[in-house]
């Protein structure tokens, strides 16, 4: 028997692909037809094992025998992927792999549990029970306004780390615990998408720097974000979605920085894998979207009236990008400007603000004439 550990996607990573493989098509989505991306880039020959074991690891199995033969490497494919499309997999820890005798070479795969099969169905009961408000709320909006709603649920329950012990990576982690890191919301954001009926993947990568470690560091680490496909009025386009490093940025109010970026402005700060993600060439400009992109000094001066007016405060904008500016150009940005003006120093390039703004003055009602 070979062990096979829980399912690692940063592995994959330390093999970068030199070109972009053709995407994979994945099937249409539904809230009982969720996007399974990682299937479809099975051989045909292991789809079948893997439809097999996912039912066998849903039911709690101790054995699951696959009607394929399947080798070690397989095996590691197979629980991957299956890992990665199915968030309510938490539970499942690793695979041992044997060839049964009496099955002609066949498979039998003995699942590997973190905890017993009658409190992991508790806990898919507890995700659905706790997700229940949010998806019925979502329910009938057009699928960017849901998303939107999906992250800011998301976010504002989220806090990176590792406290969530065995389920930091997992998508109880994000929605049963309040925390985790970007492997755990990728998978708690598709989970949510799933019951939406928005296709979703969990894509797998690294990135330059990671805004939720408390020591900001710029170093190259493994990273997990999400691949969405919008139906809007431009047409139905994929998208990438970090709530990861959303959450982060959202101190004092919620972020869109990483929400709906298409593959030119995330690069950098996403790289993905060997993987064959869907491509993603279209922007799909929120802060432009809700009024909070400013083209020029003129527009700038208006919007910040505008929010003082609302009494929105912080007000969050995004300029355009502006070519040549590299950290000495926001330095200054800053003396000149004031701290509060500087982006976020690992996202420089993102051009996207948050200032501090005083509500409008109340004016002194007149004093009545005597009479």
């Amino acid at each position: 028997m070979t062990a096979f550990p829980e399912a690692d996607p940063w592995a994959r990573s330390s093999r970068q692909a030199t070109h972009r493989p053709a995407a994979v098509r994945p099937a249409a989505a539904s809230a009982q037809n969720p996007c399974r991306f990682y299937r479809a880039t099975l051989p045909p020959s292991e789809r079948a094992d893997y439809d097999a074991l996912l039912e066998g690891l849903m039911r709690g199995e101790r054995a699951v025998a696959l009607p394929g033969r399947c080798d070690e490497a397989a095996a590691k494919r197979l629980l991957d992927a299956l890992k990665l499309d199915n968030p309510e997999l938490f539970s499942v820890g690793g695979l041992l792999l044997a060839h049964s005798p009496f099955g002609r070479g066949k498979a039998l795969v003995e699942p590997v549990y973190r905890i017993p099969a009658d409190e992991a169905r508790m806990m898919r009961e507890k995700l659905s029970s706790t997700t229940d408000g949010i998806v019925g709320d979502v329910r009938g909006r057009a699928e960017p306004e849901q998303l939107r709603a999906l992250h800011d649920w998301l976010i504002a329950r989220f806090s990176y780390g590792e406290g969530a012990g065995t389920h930091a990576h997992e998508a109880t982690g994000a929605l049963l615990f309040g925390g985790g890191v970007c492997e755990s919301m990728a998978k708690a954001l598709k989970y949510l998408c799933d019951r939406c009926g928005i296709p979703c993947i969990v894509a797998t990568g690294r990135t330059r720097g990671n805004p939720a470690l408390s020591d900001g560091a710029r170093r190259p680490e493994p990273h997990a974000w999400n691949l969405v496909r919008l139906a809007a009025e431009a047409g139905t386009h994929w998208y990438h979605v970090d709530a990861t490093f959303d959450a982060a940025l959202s101190t004092s109010v919620a972020r869109y920085d990483y929400f709906c970026l298409s593959d030119e402005e995330v690069d950098g700060d996403c790289e993905p894998d060997g993987a064959a993600y869907p491509p993603c060439p279209h922007p799909f400009g929120f802060y432009r979207r809700i009024g909070r992109f400013a083209d020029s000094r003129r527009a700038l001066e208006q919007l910040v009236r505008e929010a003082k007016a609302a009494g929105e405060n912080p007000v969050v904008f995004q300029l355009p990008r502006i070519e040549g500016a590299d950290e000495a150009f926001f330095q200054e940005l800053a003396a000149a400007a004031g701290r509060e003006l500087a982006p976020h120093p690992l996202r420089p390039l993102r051009m996207v603000f948050q200032v501090e703004v005083e509500p409008p003055r109340k004016r002194p009602r007149p004093a009545l004439p005597r009479r």
